[in-house]
């Protein structure tokens, strides 16, 4: 993603990308998202409530922003287990409460 900041910052630097700024646990998130979704038997399945379980999963794990070219000591990274039960919730959270009008009965 190529995202340039492009506001008056300090005297001299009037742009910054920004696009090199990642979160390292998007990656897994995506991937549980992959095997949970397909066994939630009434999960919408709408682009909003799919982007509502991502969003949800990474807001409850701990941020670890990264940028390119720095050295970034932290603490150990969620496990596996953690963000499978992050992402879990927040399928169970929208399948029960979506962001958006009521879908029709499938039955």
């Amino acid at each position: 993603m190529e995202e340039v900041l492009d506001v008056p910052l300090t005297p001299g630097l009037t742009a910054v990308l920004i696009g090199d700024v990642t979160l390292p646990l998007a990656p897994a998130v995506v991937a549980a998202m992959r095997e949970l979704i397909p066994a939630v038997q009434d999960f919408c399945g709408c682009r909003l409530c799919v982007e509502d379980v991502y969003a949800i999963a990474l807001n409850s794990l701990p941020a670890h922003y990264v940028q390119s070219g720095s050295l970034v000591l932290r603490r150990a990274p969620p496990s596996d287990d953690d963000v499978q039960r992050a992402v879990a919730d927040a399928l169970d959270r929208v399948r029960v409460r979506p962001n958006h009008p009521d879908v029709p009965d499938a039955s």
